[in-house]
C-alpha cells in the first residue's frame, strides 16, 4: 500500500492528539476526531473479527470431516483453548462446542491475550445450505477488552457463480481498556471466492464481504458503515488487502462522512482514511485497546 502522508481536517469532536509527518515538517492535527475515530472503530473491528475469523476456520473442517480428535488438535500446539464438544443423543445435529480459554489469561497462536468462554451451536454441516452455527460470549476477555453478545453465521448456499456464500449477523458490545464501551450491529454477506475445494486447509480461503454494520460508543458518537466496495480478505492475512468502507459518524447534532480504504492488495496493517474534502491520512490498523 502507498504511503500518504496527507492531513485529514474534518470536524472536531474529540480533543485528542494525532501527529503526521513528511519530510519537510512536523504538523499537529488539531481536528483530528475522524483519525481517532477511525482508530477506535478499526480496532474493535479487529478485536470482533480475530474472535471470528478464528472460531470460522475451526468450525469450517467440521466436525464430522475429522471427528472430535482434530477439532480438539488445532489448538494443542499452543495450549489454549481446551474444546468440548456435546454430541446430541440423537441424531447428527445440533451440536455445542465450547472453547474455553480458562479464567487467566492464555496467547493464543497469533499472540493475542484470551481468556473465558465462547459457546457455539451448529445446526448442521459448514457445507450443508440452511445450516446456521450460533456464537456466545461467557466472560470472554480479548486483551483485557471485554466481549458481549452474539453473532448468527448461516450458509444460503450457492450464487450464480457456484460460490458459496454465508450471511453474517452481529450483535456484539466491546468495553474497552480505555474504559469505552462500543455496540456492534452489523449484516454482512460472505462469498468464498478460493478454498471451498480443499475444506481441510483453511488457509487457502479468500472472501469477498459486503454488507452494513452500525455502532454507538459511549462517548456519545453514532457510526454508520457501509461496504462500498467489497473488502476483499484472505484467510492468512489479519486485515483486508482491499476494499473501501463508507463511515457516516453522528456527533452533538453534526453528521460528517470518511472513507476507510485498505489498499491495494498488499497484506500489511494499513488503511487510508479520507474525508469529503479530499483529505487523506494512513492510519496504523489494529494499534488500539491492546492489553495493558
Amino acid at each position: 500500500m502507498k504511503t500518504r502522508n496527507l492531513l485529514l481536517s474534518t470536524l472536531v469532536l474529540l480533543g485528542v492528539s494525532f501527529t503526521a509527518c513528511d519530510k519537510e515538517d512536523t504538523k499537529s492535527l488539531s481536528n483530528d476526531m475522524d483519525v481517532n475515530l477511525e482508530e477506535q472503530t478499526a480496532a474493535v473491528d479487529d478485536i470482533v473479527e480475530s474472535v471470528f475469523d478464528e472460531l470460522d476456520a475451526s468450525l469450517t473442517m467440521d466436525v464430522e470431516l475429522g471427528g472430535t480428535t482434530e477439532l480438539k488438535s488445532v489448538y494443542e500446539e499452543v495450549g489454549c483453548p481446551t474444546v468440548d464438544i456435546v454430541l446430541p443423543e440423537e441424531g447428527r445435529y445440533p451440536i455445542q462446542v465450547t472453547f474455553d480459554y480458562g479464567t487467566e489469561n492464555c496467547e493464543d497462536r497469533h499472540g493475542r491475550l484470551k481468556r473465558g468462554k465462547i459457546v457455539v451451536i451448529k445446526t448442521g454441516p459448514h457445507w450443508e445450505a440452511g445450516s446456521e452455527r450460533t456464537v456466545e460470549f461467557v466472560d470472554f476477555y480479548v486483551n483485557e477488552n471485554r466481549v458481549e453478545g452474539t453473532r448468527k453465521f448461516k450458509n444460503e448456499g450457492q450464487n450464480n457463480d457456484l460460490n458459496w456464500q454465508f450471511s453474517i449477523n452481529i450483535d456484539v458490545t466491546v468495553v474497552t481498556t480505555e474504559g469505552i464501551t462500543w455496540t456492534r450491529k452489523a449484516d454482512k454477506i460472505r462469498t468464498m471466492i478460493a478454498g471451498a475445494d480443499t475444506p481441510r486447509n483453511i488457509w487457502d480461503d479468500e472472501f469477498l464481504i459486503t454488507g452494513t454494520s452500525s455502532g454507538t460508543s459511549s462517548e456519545g458518537y453514532e457510526v454508520a458503515r457501509e461496504i462500498t466496495s467489497p473488502l476483499y480478505v484472505q484467510r492468512i492475512c489479519r486485515f483486508p488487502l482491499s476494499g473501501i468502507i463508507e463511515i457516516v459518524r453522528t456527533y452533538a447534532g453534526e453528521t460528517a462522512t470518511t472513507w476507510l480504504d485498505y489498499g491495494d492488495g498488499e497484506c500489511d496493517y494499513k488503511a487510508t482514511v479520507s474525508d469529503e474534502e479530499g483529505n487523506e491520512v494512513e492510519i496504523t490498523l489494529g494499534g488500539r485497546f491492546k492489553n495493558k
